[in-house]
C-alpha cells in the first residue's frame, strides 16, 4: 500500500523487494528498505544473461552484496559504522552498513559526468583530456615520465579547488546520513568510507573527501590481500586499484563463514 502510493502506473509493471532494517530506536520498529526497478529494465536484464549463457539464481542490489562483504571484511567491532559511496555515471550511491545490518541507501544527483563538465568548464578543455586528467593518465606531451609526474602533481591544486564545490554537495548528504544514522544506532559515528565505482580511480578523490569530513576514507579492493588469488584471476596490474567489491559479495551469498571473518576462505 505505501508502494501503490509513492509509484506511478499499476504496481505489476514494477519488481519490489524489501529490507526490514533492524535499528536500536524504539520508534522505528516498521522502518525497511524498498527496492523499485521497472519490470521490463529487469527483464531485458535477464535477457542478456541468458543469451551469454548464464542462469540467474537470484536477483540482488549492490548495497545488500556490500553489505555481506563490509560484514565479513571488517576487523572492527560488530557495532561499528560504516559508509560506502559508489560513483557512478550520473548518480552516486550513499550506503550506511552496521555490523550485519543495511540502515540507509540514498542516492545523489552527482557523477562522473558532472565531474568531467566541470573540468571542461573551468580549463577550457575537451572531455577525453578532462578525463585522462582526472584518471592521471596524462603525459601532457612529455616523454620523461619524471617530468609528467611533476606536471601531474603541479596541477592537483588545480584541480582539487575545481573538484572541492562538487564534493560539498557530497559531503552534506554525507553529514545527513551520519546523523540519521547516529539517531538510530544511539550515537555511534561513521568509522570508515569506502569508496567504489569511478571515484575509487581518482587519485585526488580520497585525499579531497577525507580532508573535508575528518573520516577515513579507502578504496574497497577485497582481494588486494590474497596475492594467491590475484593471480588466479590474472588481474592486470594497472587494474589492481579496481573495485571487484560487489562481485565478491554477490559471491559470498549462500556462504556460512566460520571464525573471523574471511580466514574461513583462506583455503
Amino acid at each position: 500500500n505505501q508502494m501503490r502510493e509513492r509509484l506511478t502506473g499499476d504496481l505489476a509493471d514494477y519488481v519490489i523487494d524489501y529490507l526490514p532494517v533492524r535499528t536500536q530506536s524504539s520508534n522505528a520498529e516498521n522502518l525497511a528498505l524498498v527496492s523499485v526497478s521497472p519490470r521490463d529494465a529487469v527483464i531485458r536484464y535477464l535477457e542478456f544473461l541468458r543469451k551469454a549463457g548464464l542462469t540467474a539464481d537470484a536477483l540482488e542490489i549492490g548495497p545488500v552484496a556490500l553489505n555481506r562483504l563490509l560484514a565479513v571484511t571488517s576487523s572492527s567491532s560488530e557495532r561499528d559504522n560504516h559508509l560506502s559511496i559508489t560513483f557512478g555515471q550520473e548518480k552516486t550511491y550513499l550506503s550506511v552498513h552496521s555490523g550485519r545490518r543495511l540502515l540507509l541507501d540514498r542516492e545523489v544527483a552527482l557523477g562522473e559526468v558532472q565531474v568531467i563538465d566541470q573540468l571542461c568548464q573551468a580549463l577550457e578543455v575537451d572531455q577525453a583530456f578532462a578525463k585522462r586528467m582526472l584518471y592521471r593518465e596524462l603525459n601532457l606531451g612529455v616523454d620523461d615520465q619524471f617530468d609528467a609526474q611533476a606536471l601531474l602533481e603541479e596541477h592537483s591544486d588545480t584541480l582539487i579547488q575545481i573538484l572541492k564545490p562538487l564534493f560539498v554537495k557530497l559531503v552534506d548528504e554525507i553529514n545527513r546520513a551520519m546523523s540519521y544514522t547516529a539517531s538510530q544506532t544511539r550515537g555511534e559515528p561513521i568509522r570508515h568510507i569506502f569508496l567504489l565505482g569511478s571515484a575509487a580511480h581518482w587519485p585526488l578523490a580520497g585525499h579531497l573527501l577525507s580532508t573535508l569530513v575528518k573520516i577515513p576514507v579507502h578504496v574497497l579492493y577485497p582481494i588486494a590481500r590474497y596475492d594467491a588469488l590475484q593471480k588466479f584471476l590474472n588481474i592486470p596490474d594497472h587494474l589492481h586499484d579496481h573495485c571487484l567489491a560487489v562481485a565478491s559479495g554477490l559471491a559470498l551469498r549462500g556462504l556460512v563463514l566460520r571464525g573471523e571473518g574471511l580466514k574461513g576462505l583462506d583455503k
